[in-house]
């Protein structure tokens, strides 16, 4: 009965650090709950899913997988697949760093190749390793993204992937993507600047056809 109330006493005191964001804390209780009984009710309603809230809202996905199977949890695959891509938004498009985004990108698109937001994903990597200078591993993305249907993504796509092919030497398809930025619904300066490119590339790749038809 003392033990039972002790482990009362201290679910209570980690959800008090829980509500008052001391989150290490409030693990150091709930993790004990955990070591000492896993099949208490403080542990299976109170230790579980506030240890979840805590790991998920920090983006610990792969800590969160690992306690859920130690403990026999069930875990929401969608519900972690979200958790990552949240975090990788936030790294992106929030804070733009892509030293904290990349990794992130790695691990989502190794653990979910077909997910909701490989093309987010996709792309945003490309967008980070193109900056980086990385043009061998952002091409992938750039493909990816080419090949689906036009989208928001496109035309970047489109022009980074023929600047990384022309750089490559990859001629042809460098030109391939010149024409097809061609009539993407893009400005005039972009379509005379692909057209420029178009001309140089079928040159290099003695097209001589497509040359004259863009000169």
């Amino acid at each position: 009965p003392n033990s039972a109330k002790k482990d009362k006493v201290n679910a209570q005191i980690g959800v008090l650090y829980y509500r008052l964001k001391d989150y290490t804390k409030a693990l150091d209780y709930f993790y004990a709950l955990l070591k000492k009984d896993p099949k208490s009710p403080e542990s299976t309603e109170t230790a579980i899913p506030t240890i979840k809230n805590i790991l998920l809202a920090q983006g610990k996905t792969d800590e969160w997988e690992t306690i859920a199977a130690q403990y026999g949890v069930t875990v929401d695959k969608n519900e972690i697949e979200e958790t990552m891509f949240n975090n990788i938004e936030n790294y992106y498009v929030t804070k733009q760093n892509c030293d904290l985004s990349l990794p992130e990108c790695e691990k989502y698109l190794s653990k979910f190749p077909n997910g909701e937001h490989v093309l987010d994903v996709n792309f945003w990597s490309a967008e980070c390793n193109y900056s980086k200078g990385n043009y061998d591993k952002a091409l992938p993305g750039y493909e990816f993204v080419l090949a689906r249907a036009n989208g928001s993504y496109t035309e970047k796509a489109t022009t980074k992937a023929a600047y990384i092919y022309f750089k490559s030497n990859r001629f042809e398809e460098a030109l391939t993507l010149y024409k097809k930025l061609q009539e993407l619904d893009a400005d005039p300066t972009t379509k005379f600047n692909a057209k420029i490119n178009a001309l140089r590339c079928a040159w290099k790749a003695k097209k001589y056809e497509d040359a004259i038809e863009q000169a």
